[in-house]
């Protein structure tokens, strides 16, 4: 099969026509600027140096070599940071090196930036007696004795004049944080100090913070006040009692009701209720407990001490 020249004249001019389509299409894109996505380096000025005029103070309280903040604390939770504080009523130091330290009336011992100081309170001069001190820990060694320790386990003693100046100084809030189970005794002391000085009830009730209850543990003197000779609670607790179906039953007065509903009704007639009572006719051993409960609550007997005295010594004579 012949191909005619005409056409293979039109392929070969459509293939020039692609080639140069192709040529220019590179020719632009060669000319095009390319966007590629890299990471820049952070920008730094030129100018590194700080100003000459401004000037960076330290606070005082920041050691001077720094530590990592986990180093404040130990494994147990507790913090090696220590609080300045002041030691007076003391004779005398124990140093760690069995060296003792006299101090005399106007001189006390301070502990401040971690440094324990004997200060002279009339010349306000001190001079250093340990550097570099953190304490751990502090004990009542004795009645007049505390002992120190720090985190290296060097071991201070301070001899106290009185008794009373050692425990002043161990149960101060600022040795809270250095107090462990050895004194637990002494913290137990304090709180019974403290549970010791609670108010009697007789103080109490001339206060009015606590009073009696309008029935039930009262005085037969107030229940007479307010009331007739015999309180209307006994009347009628006695008249539900001595009822034919009641009055006969067996082991009355003896046994014992449900307390629960004894107690239950005692709250009632407090709050001046008493037709509850009617609620338990038909149980005469509640009725019973109830009364005895009265009773059993004055606070004062039936007869008075004052009665009673008055008939002994007629009885004696």
């Amino acid at each position: 099969m012949m191909v005619s020249n005409s056409t293979r004249d039109n392929n070969q001019l459509k293939y020039l026509a692609e080639l140069e389509e192709v040529l220019k299409t590179l020719e632009l894109s060669k000319n095009e600027e390319v966007y590629t996505s890299y990471l820049t380096p952070f920008p730094v000025p030129e100018n590194t140096e700080p100003d000459s005029d401004i000037e960076v103070r330290q606070q005082s309280s920041i050691r001077k070599y720094r530590v990592s903040k986990t180093t404040d604390f130990d494994l147990r939770g507790k913090v090696t940071t220590c609080e300045d504080f002041d030691i007076r009523g003391c004779s005398k130091m124990q140093l760690p090196n069995k060296t003792f330290v006299k101090l005399k009336k106007y001189e006390i011992i301070k502990y401040q930036h971690e440094n324990i100081y004997k200060f002279d309170e009339n010349n306000l001069t001190g001079e250093i007696l340990y550097a570099n001190v953190i304490l751990k820990s502090a004990r009542l060694f004795s009645k007049r004795e505390i002992e120190l320790r720090d985190v290296n386990n060097r071991i201070f003693v301070l001899y106290f004049d009185s008794s009373k100046d050692a425990r002043a100084f161990i149960e101060n809030d600022k040795m809270s944080q250095y107090i462990g189970s050895d004194n637990k005794s002494t913290i137990t002391k304090a709180l019974l100090r403290l549970l010791g000085k609670r108010a009697s009830r007789e103080m109490l009730e001339k206060k009015g913070i606590y009073q009696n209850e309008p029935i039930f543990g009262n005085t037969l003197s107030n229940l007479f006040a307010v009331e007739y000779y015999v309180p209307r609670f006994i009347l009628k607790t006695m008249g539900l009692i001595e009822l034919p179906e009641n009055i006969c039953s067996v082991g009355i007065y003896r046994t014992s009701g449900n307390l629960a509903t004894i107690q239950k009704i005692r709250f009632e007639v407090d709050k001046g209720r008493l037709d509850i009572l009617d609620n338990y006719v038909r149980d005469p051993d509640v009725l019973t407990g109830c009364l005895k409960l009265f009773f059993r609550e004055l606070r004062e007997p039936l007869i008075p001490c004052r009665t009673c005295e008055s008939l002994l010594n007629i009885m004696g004579k």
